[in-house]
């Protein structure tokens, strides 16, 4: 555990932080909009990524198997491709991240707002 790691403090998911509003990452969809679902994004640092990438692609490939169409072969191969990308990644860099600790970033307030308002253009207006 690195010194900085080591000075934040202990948190769960920031989405049920009752000091945050709007979760930890603004995701965007390609069109531009702000993807309000509940969403948990991975990242190659958390040590968990790649078995969760791995039980995802496996579930999948059982919705397939019973006849879910939403699913396909290439879809739960690029899953688990996903996962042994992620896992090369941070087995390359070394780096070991800390998903359960809180921040070390400071908030941009334009990105705060845009989560906390995804039916208004914020953020710089992408071009048509």
């Amino acid at each position: 555990m690195t010194e900085a790691q080591a000075e934040k403090p202990d948190w769960g998911l920031w989405r049920y932080r009752k000091d945050l509003k709007g979760g930890k990452y603004l995701v965007l969809r390609r069109d531009g909009t702000v993807f309000t679902e509940p969403n948990f994004v991975l990242g190659p640092n958390d040590r968990a990524s790649y078995y969760a990438m791995l039980a995802y692609a496996d579930k999948c490939e059982e919705f397939m198997n019973a006849g879910d169409t939403n699913y396909n072969p290439e879809y739960i191969a690029d899953c688990r491709r996903l996962a042994d990308d992620m896992l090369k990644l941070r087995m390359d860099t070394g780096v070991n991240g800390d998903p359960g600790k809180g921040r070390h970033r400071k908030d941009h307030p334009k990105v705060i707002e845009q989560m906390l308002n995804p039916d208004k253009r914020v953020l710089a207006p992408l071009e048509e």
